[in-house]
């Protein structure tokens, strides 16, 4: 009995097999535990929007001494364990293996999976690494950030997060080429699909450019509502990526002479 081949094993030029629909699966539910756990914005609605929203970032509500840290805690370290799983998983059955071009598959496959267990584990970094204190509610704190004196764990944090944005980046990047070229009628499907990773490329440039340009001291819009759009996109995209993978290969089959 032959076994199943895997998106490693396939011979060059050949179109690599789909994973276990069970690793398929798994990894679904993993990224939809993920998008519940990590949205943030619908526990700030449950706990009265502790911070304004307008200003500052989710995660402040993790930082020390502030009254609902406790639950945003829980559920970022929820949402980092299950990115980080099912990236895991997905790396180890190759379950994005997908008609593209002959060399293409293989390298963005490797790159989604590797993207997802980085901002998982990056998310858990956040979480052992909280911030010392919450800028947008106190003077004294945002002082103290610009002045870059609050401490090594608050710079990890903050290279934790920005780990984390880029690694969601990468994931969108290497979601979008493997369903590039898509064609059939499962291409509105797909077309569907990808308009969440998009959405987390815009609103990361916007959040990006926001960010850098308040480093440098340049007069800049507030960030708290568009990184809430980035969060809640990049659940989105939680939740359609295995759809859009499947979708994907059906429409590429199905535009193959």
């Amino acid at each position: 009995m032959t076994p199943a081949r895997t998106l490693g094993d396939a011979p060059p030029g050949a179109v690599p097999a789909v994973a276990p629909r069970r690793a398929l699966r798994t990894v679904h539910v993993l990224l939809v535990v993920a998008a519940v756990a990590y949205a943030g914005l619908p526990l700030e609605v449950l706990t009265g929007f502790p911070l304004d929203p307008v200003t500052s970032y989710l995660s402040e509500h993790a930082a020390r001494g502030q009254a609902w840290r406790g639950l945003f805690v829980t559920a970022d370290a929820l949402a980092g364990l299950a990115v980080a799983t099912a990236g895991a998983t997905l790396l180890g059955a190759r379950a994005a293996a997908l008609p593209a071009a002959p060399d293409g598959p293989r390298r963005w496959a490797v790159v989604l999976a590797v993207a997802l267990v980085v901002a998982g584990a990056a998310t858990v970094v956040d979480v052992l690494s909280p911030m010392a204190c919450a800028p947008s509610a106190d003077a004294w704190c945002a002082s103290a950030e610009a002045a870059r004196t609050l401490g090594a764990q608050h710079t990890v944090h903050e290279v934790s997060s920005s780990l984390v944005s880029l690694a969601l980046v990468a994931a969108c990047v290497a979601a979008l080429a493997l369903v590039r070229g898509a064609r059939g009628d499962s291409l509105s499907r797909v077309v569907r699909h990808a308009l969440a990773p998009l959405v987390v490329l815009a609103t990361s440039a916007v959040v990006g450019t926001i960010a850098v340009a308040s480093t440098l001291g340049a007069d800049a819009p507030p960030v708290g509502l568009w990184q809430r759009a980035q969060t809640l996109a990049a659940c989105a995209t939680f939740v359609v990526l295995v759809p859009l993978l499947r979708a994907a290969r059906v429409a590429r089959r199905a535009g193959r002479p």
